[in-house]
């Protein structure tokens, strides 16, 4: 599995992404996401990219991500662990979701969980 994903004792949505996602990956990680959500307070989705592979996504991804717009329900996200091309295809992966907005880069996962709790701006 080129992820590991679940929740933590706030109910924050963990992802983790070790290898590159297909368009497969995605339908199953919004699903679950989507599918584990409603049962959670939290709207907050903590993506983790220090193991991350450092290829952009292609265009089935993207095109995956698109079509699974309407379902993205996270009022904010964080994300952890991205160089500079990572960030990129972060932002492309966002774009694509029509959530960019949403979205915050963070250097380490503490100051980023502080971001989701509101306890930082």
């Amino acid at each position: 599995m080129p992820y590991k994903l679940h929740y933590d004792e706030y109910g924050i949505a963990y992802l983790k992404i070790i290898e590159n996602l297909t368009s497969e990956d995605v339908e199953k990680v919004m699903g679950f996401m989507n599918s584990e959500h409603g049962g959670k307070s939290s709207s907050f989705l903590l993506c983790d990219l220090q193991e991350s592979p450092k290829i952009v996504p292609d265009k089935a991804v993207r095109q995956a991500l698109r079509e699974l717009k309407g379902t993205f329900r996270w009022q904010k996200v964080a994300i952890i662990g991205a160089d500079r091309i990572a960030r990129m295809a972060a932002k492309l992966a966002l774009t694509a979701l029509g959530k960019r907005q949403l979205a915050r880069f963070f250097e380490t996962k503490a100051k980023a969980l502080r971001w989701l709790k509101g306890e930082e701006k």
